[in-house]
């Protein structure tokens, strides 16, 4: 069966070429009754835009990349959606990519999305220091980076306050009494988790508590790295008498470890997750969290992308950090309510 043309369309509504296409644009030139016939023939003709044809005219795709580190994780699927609707209320079309932080894999869609000739890519990179997200700017394609700082990659940039909630964490933790706070970090390839730990060492600091290594503790998100390591925190001596987890991965399966376990929390150990969610909500007692708009990065970040693509940003490349608070909850008490 031959493809369908706007020939074809043109003839079958009895107009010309020109009004198919001032239809098909969404042209107010065109009367009701014109607009419904070439609409009605476009339906039953069958009739796809040729949108490969169509971006070499206008330079144009109407396409974002949106470019993730691992969809199953909550946060992402959440910023996802919010992109994906930012998107489509503004006209564009939303190519999402996972990358499951391998960087291996990054690069691949990188290659994918430019060849597709997409507008622009919203990025949260799988390791700061490998990624090959610099070729599009090289290639002119509009750039956000999302929780990302990438060596030599001049591009808008947006993120959450990361060190500073989990400073607020740590500073209530202080105020509480406790001295021993021991850290489940994530991967320190990327820009969040590396802030997060800085937080950490800031709140010790600003009271002249020493950073003690050994109560670092460096997680894969995934396996039984965080029951080891918290089974480590909870052998040293003199004791740890409270933990923060600083992603919501880490802070799911430490809650997993203490139900397990029977740790009473704050009786024995008090707790502070990252990322607020039904879980931290309903966990018995709810869980002290640092809480951030994980919506409004996804919300925002395209906001970014089609202001620069417009010609609307600003000159020079912005940096906007969202903020993240601390949500006290029962998890975490004064250390005179610890079971010796």
């Amino acid at each position: 069966m031959a493809e369908v043309g706007i020939k074809d369309v043109a003839r079958y509504a009895g107009v010309s070429m020109a009004t198919v296409s001032r239809v098909l644009n969404d042209s107010p030139r065109v009367g009701a009754s014109t607009n419904e016939r070439v609409r009605h023939a476009v339906k039953v003709l069958g009739y796809q835009p040729n949108y490969l044809a169509r971006s070499m005219r206008t330079r144009s795709t109407h396409v974002l990349g949106l470019l993730i580190r691992n969809i199953s994780n909550p946060n992402f699927a959440s910023i996802a959606q919010a992109a994906e609707i930012a998107a489509i209320e503004r006209g564009y079309n939303l190519i999402l990519c996972n990358s499951y932080s391998d960087p291996a894999r990054e690069r691949n869609y990188i290659e994918l999305l430019l060849r597709r000739r997409v507008d622009g890519i919203l990025a949260f990179v799988a390791d700061d220091s490998t990624s090959t997200i610099g070729a599009a700017v090289q290639r002119n394609v509009a750039l956000v980076l999302a929780e990302s700082q990438v060596p030599q990659v001049d591009a808008d940039a947006i993120e959450t306050d990361g060190e500073g909630g989990v400073c607020e964490a740590v500073r209530h933790l202080i105020y509480l009494g406790h001295t021993r706070i021991g850290l489940l970090a994530a991967d320190q390839r990327i820009t969040p988790s590396r802030q997060r730990l800085a937080g950490y060492r800031r709140a010790l600091a600003e009271v002249g508590i020493s950073y003690d290594v050994a109560l670092v503790r460096f997680c894969d998100q995934e396996g039984h790295a965080v029951e080891r390591e918290l089974a480590y925190l909870g052998a040293l001596r003199p004791p740890v008498t409270a933990v923060m987890a600083t992603s919501n991965r880490l802070t799911n399966r430490s809650l997993e470890y203490f139900r397990t376990k029977e740790v009473r929390l704050p009786e024995e150990l008090s707790f502070v997750g990252f990322d607020d969610s039904l879980t931290t909500r309903l966990y018995d007692p709810p869980v002290t969290v640092v809480t951030r708009d994980r919506e409004a990065l996804g919300r925002k970040g395209v906001e970014m992308l089609l202001e620069r693509i417009e010609g609307r940003a600003p000159q020079g490349y912005r940096r906007i950090v969202l903020p993240a608070k601390l949500e006290v909850r029962a998890s975490t008490a004064p250390v005179s309510v610890l079971k010796e």
